[in-house]
């Protein structure tokens, strides 16, 4: 699949309704390997009539009650981006008590949305991704100065802006004989 969009998925609501949704999830893993597991076959198994969508689940974590009901998270791989409208529909046919939050990440089209309506899921704003010298590293932020001040220790350098510093790092070792490579992505909230 090109341009794969990375998106994890945490599905919350009442502890019944939560738990009726992870078990027909978990039984149809069990009858499909995950990566035969994608929107079309999990639409027909829940008797929908299919809405477009290219990808497939990868991963699932176990069922967690909480004191507000249940929830879990879901693991997608997706072509391009994420097909909410999928969960969408099965949701509304199915488990209409449902909700989800969702942070999808393509760097290669440059998605990078955070639907998290409660602010509880993912706290995520910036991504950086890169190495230095033998060094690579993929670290989530929460804000923009604490990603800056990342940054600044690995490089070894002060980066005056968060939003440029790809350019300034690109900069200070330019002639150098030194591998790096720095990439930063900043999630719109969706």
């Amino acid at each position: 699949m090109a341009n794969v969009c990375c998106t994890d998925y945490y599905f919350y609501g009442p502890k019944e309704s939560v738990q009726r949704f992870w078990h027909a999830l978990d039984s149809l893993h069990e009858k499909y390997q995950f990566e035969e597991l994608n929107y079309m076959t999990m639409q027909k198994e829940f008797g929908l009539d299919p809405k477009p969508g290219r990808g497939h689940i990868t991963d699932m974590d176990d069922l967690v009650d909480n004191d507000a009901g249940a929830e879990f998270k879901l693991y997608m791989e997706d072509a391009w981006s994420a097909y909410h409208e999928v969960f969408d529909h099965i949701l509304r046919e199915r488990f209409p008590d449902i909700s989800y939050a969702y942070m999808e990440f393509e760097p290669g089209c440059m998605v990078c949305n955070i639907h998290d309506p409660e602010n509880k899921y993912f706290p995520e704003r910036v991504l950086c991704n890169g190495w230095l010298e033998n060094d690579d590293f993929y670290e989530f932020f929460e804000s923009e100065e604490a990603a800056k001040s990342f940054l600044e220790k690995k490089f070894k350098m002060e980066i005056t802006d968060i939003r440029k510093a790809e350019d300034e790092v690109e900069e200070k070792y330019k002639g150098a004989d030194i591998n790096v490579n720095l990439h930063v992505y900043f999630f719109q909230l969706v």
